[in-house]
């Protein structure tokens, strides 16, 4: 789970795109949920993938970890997919001025 953002603190803190940035928060849903990497897409949500609530709470914890970024509580109930992850981890990458290894390319 860790083999992506290793490698980019590995390679000095090499800027990540919002490519990599869905790659990485769909290797997390995977592990999490056992899906199939070609099951996940943008606009499934974690329902149709029956995740339950603890379930979505690992899920952010992890999102937390390997970003090094907060998720209020108040953020988490429109979190509800990979699409929804992808444009919020963004966003708060930038809004952080690119914490840590991170940073994303335009």
């Amino acid at each position: 789970l860790n083999s992506v953002l290793l490698t980019k603190k590995n390679k000095g803190g090499e800027k990540m795109n919002v490519g990599e940035i869905e790659n990485v928060l769909k290797e997390i849903i995977v592990y999490r949920l056992g899906a199939d990497w070609d099951e996940i897409t943008p606009n499934l949500s974690f329902v149709d993938l029956l995740a339950d609530s603890m379930d979505l709470i690992e899920i952010t914890l992890d999102v937390e970890r390997m970003f090094g970024i907060d998720v209020p509580e108040e953020d988490e109930q429109n979190l509800i997919d990979l699409g929804s992850w992808t444009e919020y981890v963004d966003r708060k990458l930038l809004s952080q001025g690119c914490p840590g290894p991170i940073c994303i390319t335009r």
